[in-house]
């Protein structure tokens, strides 16, 4: 009688190449959970710092809406442009959370984002010299940051001492 080889490869290879695969396709599996799971972190991040942003963005243009029709009623009640420049410092030196620039002519307010960001406008004032000229042009909107920065060094790093 013929003595009969078992192949290289019999049934013993092929579930370790099974076990082998199934072990691959579970790590994959985790790793795009834990990926995704970054993802939504990482939008819901995304969605606070733009709806906080966008909330500061209407209060200031609520802000800017109250200042042009100050303006326009300044300028209605005024005789010339003397006048009307003497009105709107009056105006605005007095009023609350608004930095009137004599010299510059200029109106500047913020809006705070959030503890550390805030939105800085400042409106250039000018005369209407015909009646669908405009009173103001927005010579700033920007987001800045707030406070001073802070050095962070927790990491901990080899040291040799």
């Amino acid at each position: 009688m013929k003595d009969r080889k078992m192949p290289f490869l019999g049934i013993g290879a092929a579930s370790i190449v099974l076990v082998l695969a199934m072990v691959c396709l579970a790590v994959f599996a985790a790793l795009t959970l834990s990926s995704a799971k970054g993802d939504h972190t990482l939008s819901k991040k995304n969605l606070e710092r733009t709806s906080a942003f966008y909330q500061a963005s209407n209060a200031a243009n609520k802000q800017v809406g109250a200042i042009d029709e100050k303006l326009w009623k300044l300028y209605r009640r005024s005789k010339d442009k003397k006048d009307y420049m003497k009105r709107v410092g009056r105006s605005f030196t007095k009023s609350k959370g608004i930095s009137y620039n004599k010299k510059e002519k200029t109106i500047a307010f913020q809006e705070s984002i959030t503890d550390t960001q805030q939105l800085s406008v400042k409106l250039q004032i000018y005369y209407p010299e015909k009646k669908n000229d405009l009173c103001y042009e927005v010579i700033k909107w920007k987001k800045e940051a707030v406070g001073a920065w802070k050095k962070d060094d927790s990491l901990p790093v080899y040291r040799n001492k």
